[in-house]
C-alpha cells in the first residue's frame, strides 16, 4: 500500500470516528436536556379585556386577537381590562381591572410578586389573597404544595373557613 493510500485510509477512518463522538455526544446531550427538571409552567387559561406581558423591557399585549397561552418565566403580568385566570403547576390566580404582578418559575417553584392590585391565589382548597408589596411562592416538590409567604404579608381563607395572615419570615 503506498503511503498516499495509507494516510487517505487513516484519515477516512479519523473522520468517521469524529463523526461518531459527535453522533454520541448529540445523544448525550440530548438524553441529559430530556431527563433535565422542567421548569413550573405558568399557563392564561381565560381571559376577558387586555392583559400586558412585559419581559425584558418587551411588553406584548393580549387580547381576543393576540391571545397568548404560556406566561414567560420573569414575565411582569398587568390586567389592563376585564380578568384573567392563571394556571401554574401549584395554584390558580385569578387577576381582574389594575392588577400587576410578575411570576418567575425554577424547579418545583413558582413566585408571585405583586405591584399592584389584589390577584386572588387558589391552592387546593385554601385561597390566598394577594396585595401590592407581597410576595409568595409555591413549592410542588412534596406531595402537597406548600404556600410560603416571601415579602410583605397575605391573607389566607382555609377550607376550615378560617382567615388567617401569613408573614415573610414568620
Amino acid at each position: 500500500m503506498s503511503v498516499i493510500a495509507k494516510l487517505q485510509n487513516r484519515y477516512f477512518k479519523e473522520e468517521k470516528m469524529n463523526k461518531l463522538t459527535l453522533a454520541v455526544a448529540a445523544v448525550m446531550l440530548g438524553a441529559a436536556t430530556a431527563f433535565a427538571a422542567p421548569k413550573p409552567k405558568i399557563q392564561l387559561v381565560n381571559f376577558t379585556g387586555t392583559i400586558s406581558v412585559t419581559v425584558d423591557g418587551k411588553t406584548t399585549i393580549i387580547d381576543a386577537a393576540h391571545p397568548m397561552k404560556e406566561i414567560p418565566a420573569g414575565a411582569v403580568v398587568s390586567v389592563i381590562s376585564g380578568a384573567a385566570t392563571f394556571q401554574t403547576d401549584g395554584g390558580t390566580i385569578s387577576a381582574a381591572k389594575d392588577d400587576t404582578f410578575s411570576v418567575n418559575s425554577a424547579k418545583d417553584k413558582v413566585s408571585i410578586n405583586v405591584t399592584a392590585g389584589a390577584p386572588v391565589l387558589n391552592v387546593g382548597q385554601d385561597m390566598a389573597i394577594l396585595k401590592a408589596g407581597s410576595g409568595v411562592s409555591l413549592d410542588s416538590s412534596k406531595d402537597k404544595v406548600a404556600l410560603v409567604v416571601t415579602q410583605g404579608s397575605v391573607s389566607v381563607n382555609g377550607d376550615d373557613g378560617k382567615t388567617s395572615t401569613l408573614v415573610a419570615g414568620g
